[in-house]
């Protein structure tokens, strides 16, 4: 075996060593049975870092990290003055069919729970009215836009855009920790994600 060679071998299945390198398991890994053995539905993503290997991958990492900050990609946390660069990690988080399965009805729910909830606090206020909801919370608030109070959006919902951040508990299920409506950056966010994997990792 050459050096070249040997060193191209040394780069490939890089789950593999993740997973070596991880050892038993104590909580949820989301490539990783508890066996450290990797997911069936990691499998291809598994093939196409071995194509990359450790080097490959790094350099992808570097590639993204130009992209954003040539995109002028930023972001400024919640209480913060100043901005903060814009993290990519070049790997996909994959959920399976089955845990998708349960989590898409949830997630449904809550989207026309919360369009649901809009619709009335700019409309007949049946949650103050009935004292679901006090009125200080709503009307107090920084959020509650009066300038569009009693104002329709035509069709059939008035809330158009909807995310999720989920995670899992130390029992491996799913939590929503947060939910989004209040603006549109997302969509951009999700939309310059997109953008940069699709010029930075080969593929499709």
């Amino acid at each position: 075996m050459t050096a070249e060679s040997s060193g191209r071998h040394a780069e490939r299945d890089v789950l593999a060593r993740y997973a070596g390198e991880r050892g038993p398991i104590a909580r949820t890994d989301e490539m990783l049975d508890s066996a450290s053995e990797i997911k069936p539905f990691w499998r291809g993503v598994d093939n196409a870092l071995s194509e990359l290997g450790s080097s490959g991958l790094h350099e992808r990492q570097q590639a993204i990290a130009r992209l954003l900050e040539d995109d002028g990609v930023s972001y400024r946390p919640h209480g913060s003055a100043a901005k903060e660069s814009w993290n990519l990690d070049p790997l996909p988080l994959l959920i399976e069919e089955s845990d998708w399965s349960q989590l898409e009805p949830g997630l449904v729910q809550r989207a026309e729970l919360l369009d649901a909830i809009l619709t009335d606090l700019y409309g007949e206020r049946r949650l103050i009215r009935n004292g679901l909801l006090p009125p200080e919370l709503i009307f107090a608030h920084s959020g509650f836009l009066r300038a569009v109070d009693g104002i329709r959006i035509p069709g059939e919902r008035q809330l158009f855009l909807c995310s999720a951040d989920l995670a899992r508990d130390g029992e491996g299920h799913w939590r929503v920790l947060t939910d989004r409506t209040q603006a549109p950056s997302g969509a951009g966010d999700a939309k310059e994600n997109r953008s940069v994997l699709s010029r930075a990792l080969p593929g499709p």
